[in-house]
């Protein structure tokens, strides 16, 4: 994994202090914008999940602004300049953001004394940072944002494994199954069920070792007000609301399919029910089988 810097001088960039400003409090709710980028000037090994930093340069109260990593490789489109050549970006997600002039957790005269190695006041924006110092950089980050309170032991990790790709179909799928339990007409159904189909779940697992001490998983269960048994799973992390924390629980992030084949067979169940917690929706036998059929059709076309 690359660790790339990404200098902005809101003085002379395209992205402005209000553009930032607007980016923070939406961070802030944990929303992650869907189409935002850097120009990057070292383009050529920039891959999927390598990190970043953004600095903010030029100004009073210089520092980290934003924290993350990228979509996928670099692409060539139009300069932001506006002046007829072209730059290679990358897209973005980001985990965390600051308006330094505010608050400045990260402030470049705390870290231009621990790396004078990096520029901190100017320079240009998208190149890697040696070998040696990204680690060191990004172990220090991690430890001022803990000791301030910004993050929890273990945040990073979690951003850097996490699959947002995922979340963002995850929140399609939420809207889908609002929109057919508002208006539940024969459109909304279909297209409810299809993007189900497209989408992956999150589904809560029992974890057990077996007499060999290999781990086996069973899925969990609830019941509910009517006393039926169903198991639960989840369009987004949100919607897991912190209900299946404990250490004997593991979170899958699967097909509706294959979480179909997993139960299926289970006669005491009435079947899945998506988002139990906030909207839900029973997926019963019926349906279950109407989704597979739909699935193995589709794989026929194939």
């Amino acid at each position: 994994m690359n660790l790339y810097i990404l200098r902005w001088n809101p003085n002379i960039s395209s992205y402005k202090t209000e553009d930032h400003q607007d980016l923070v409090s939406h961070i802030k709710n944990n929303e992650q914008p869907t189409d935002f980028n850097w120009s990057i000037r070292e383009y050529e090994n920039l891959t999927k999940d390598d990190m970043f930093i953004v600095q903010q340069v030029g100004t009073d109260n210089d520092g980290i602004a934003m924290i993350g990593k990228f979509k996928d490789s670099c692409y060539e489109s139009d300069s932001w300049r506006k002046d007829g050549t072209k730059l290679h970006y990358a897209d973005m997600w980001i985990m965390d953001a600051f308006d330094c002039d505010k608050e400045n957790p990260l402030p470049a005269k705390r870290y231009e004394k621990l790396f004078p190695e990096i520029k901190w006041h100017g320079g240009h924006s998208g190149v890697v940072v040696e070998e040696d110092l990204d680690d060191k950089l990004i172990n220090e980050i991690e430890k001022d944002m803990i000791k301030a309170g910004f993050w929890k032991e273990g945040e990073l990790d979690k951003f850097m494994s996490w699959n947002f790709d995922g979340e963002i179909s995850g929140k399609i799928l939420f809207s889908e199954k609002e929109l057919y339990l508002k208006d539940q007409t024969k459109e909304s159904f279909i297209n409810f069920m299809t993007c189900l189909l497209n989408s992956k779940v999150l589904m809560p697992m029992h974890v057990e070792p077996d007499e060999n001490g290999d781990k086996k998983c069973f899925p969990m269960i609830l019941t509910t007000e009517n006393g039926d048994n169903v198991f639960p799973i989840f369009s987004t992390e949100q919607q897991l609301k912190n209900q299946y924390q404990d250490s004997d629980c593991e979170v899958y992030d699967i097909s509706v399919t294959l979480a179909i084949e997993i139960i299926k067979e289970d006669a005491e169940t009435k079947g899945l029910i998506l988002d139990p917690f906030t909207a839900p929706f029973l997926i019963d036998k019926e349906i279950m089988k109407v989704l597979l059929e739909v699935a193995a059709q589709n794989e026929g076309d194939d």
